[in-house]
């Protein structure tokens, strides 16, 4: 196998991003989607009742709580509806964030003068 820094350390961003990328779903927002609640709303309880879903993930929401599957207003990942683009999309975004700070960082410690003894 071959080792090397540079795969080791590409390696290493791609495990650290994809940790960020599953944190992100404590990120929860609610809609603008309606889902279906209950059906006990209205004059004559019959209708069904709507509320914005419930979502987790940034910048793109990758798990949606599915009422009546789950729990309730609160995310799991077992249970709710998970959008794999959505989260690859988001690992992405982590990778470059990620990849571009290290080049910032990278840099900057080049340009500093070296100091004397």
């Amino acid at each position: 196998m071959l080792r090397t820094p540079k795969l080791t350390g590409f390696a290493a961003l791609l495990f650290v991003s994809a940790v960020v990328a599953a944190s992100s779903v404590r990120i929860e927002r609610r809609g603008p989607e309606l889902v279906q609640y209950s059906d006990m709303c209205g004059p004559l309880h019959n209708q069904p009742c709507m509320r914005p879903t419930l979502k987790g993930g940034f910048p793109l929401a990758f798990l949606v709580d599915m009422p009546g599957v789950s729990v309730e207003n609160q995310l799991s990942v077992g249970e709710d509806q998970g959008d794999p683009l959505a989260f690859v999309a988001d690992w992405g975004f982590y990778a470059a964030c990620l990849w571009l700070l290290h080049g910032v960082w990278r840099r900057l410690g080049s340009s500093r003068p070296a100091r004397a003894g």
